[in-house]
């Protein structure tokens, strides 16, 4: 497998959701991760397998802590997580994890 450090070198501003005020919106708190933003206007099967459309992948190290409809923010861009796919190596061990994000309008 390849070395993450030297392929996830981007910065990119991470938005978690950590939970709801009183008026019922989103709480977030903003982190500053590594990772790889890959442009890609592709469809892909989802769990269910019904078709996702989404413009870009972000790769993350494995320890990172992301979640479907947190946001991402990079070159000035906002994209919304749609989903979350691991990757694995050949042991088994989680190698890094495949965002799959659309823009956020």
């Amino acid at each position: 497998m390849i070395d993450l450090s030297r392929y996830l070198n981007q910065d990119i501003e991470l938005n978690t959701r950590t939970g709801y005020d009183k008026y019922g919106k989103p709480e977030t708190s903003i982190t500053y991760i590594k990772a790889r933003l890959v442009y890609a206007n592709r469809q892909d099967r989802g769990l269910q397998a019904k078709p996702l459309d989404y413009d870009v992948e972000v790769w993350v190290y494995p320890y990172t802590i992301v979640a479907v409809d947190d946001t991402i923010t990079a070159d000035n861009l906002t994209f919304r997580v749609i989903e979350v796919q691991i990757l694995r190596d050949r042991l088994g061990n989680i190698h890094h994890k495949k965002l799959l994000c659309q823009k956020y309008v």
